[in-house]
């Protein structure tokens, strides 16, 4: 198979006999949605040895499909040679720590470019990152603890129970992420203005941003970061969720 065309639009009947492999939009067009659906997809219907490429034509969307699909081929082609290759961590430490390097780089873009915050362990198997199902490889739960651990020691990840089952993912460290929106916020000139956290993730005024669709405990975890630096008071009363900045 040397090319496929995959087109998820939200008017299937008018384009489908047109372009095989259509999907409609069921949910959202959010890039975690988006994903998902091409995801599953892949899965479902693509012969991955004889793969070659990915391209898209689309325009921007609130997706933003083209960074999403530009880093869904990246990540794909990494992911099958990581898996095949790194299943195993193994005890030889010069080895285990070029393995431990190489997976932490895979989960953060792929994190990034789901814009996926939370990881079970134990449900890890289930996304594509984590299993080779060409060769019925997958990485165990004890492997991808010790990549978590690395993670959290480079403020990339921290366990949400005290189990560690659960853990939130940053692709950019708290510190890297308060930089980020405080500097967007005073680039638009909303200092000492109140806003809803639901707003700057989810808002149209604000689409286009790293953070936007950043998981809301994500995103408070990056404002209580900036009220530790006096750049911001939080407002968190009951399902009343607003921040403002100085």
């Amino acid at each position: 198979m040397k090319g496929m065309e995959f087109g998820p639009q939200l008017d299937e009947a008018s384009v489908v006999e047109d372009l095989p492999f259509c999907k409609s939009i069921t949910e959202s067009a959010k890039a975690q949605d988006l994903f998902e659906m091409f995801d599953k997809f892949v899965i479902e219907n693509v012969n991955w040895e004889k793969y070659i490429g990915m391209c898209t034509d689309a325009a921007r969307s609130m997706g933003a499909c083209r960074r999403l699909f530009a880093a869904l081929e990246d990540i794909t082609l990494i992911y099958r040679d990581q898996c095949q290759s790194n299943c195993l961590l193994q005890p030889h430490n010069e080895t285990r720590s070029k393995q431990i390097v190489a997976w932490r780089s895979l989960i953060l873009d792929y994190f990034k470019a789901t814009k996926q915050s939370t990881l079970d362990i134990y449900e890890a198997t289930n996304l594509p990152v984590f299993n080779n199902t060409m060769i019925n490889r997958k990485l165990n739960p004890q492997a991808l603890l010790t990549i978590l651990n690395e993670l959290q020691n480079s403020g990339n990840a921290a366990p949400i129970d005290k189990q560690k089952n659960i853990w939130d993912i940053y692709w950019h460290t708290l510190d890297e992420w308060a930089n980020i929106v405080y500097n967007y916020i005073t680039n638009i000139g909303a200092t000492n203005s109140v806003l809803t956290i639901y707003e700057l993730t989810q808002g149209d005024d604000h689409q286009g941003e790293e953070f936007y669709g950043l998981d809301s405990n994500v995103f408070i975890k990056i404002l209580k970061t900036l009220e530790t630096q006096g750049k911001c008071e939080l407002m968190l009363f009951d399902d009343q969720q607003g921040v403002k900045f100085f």
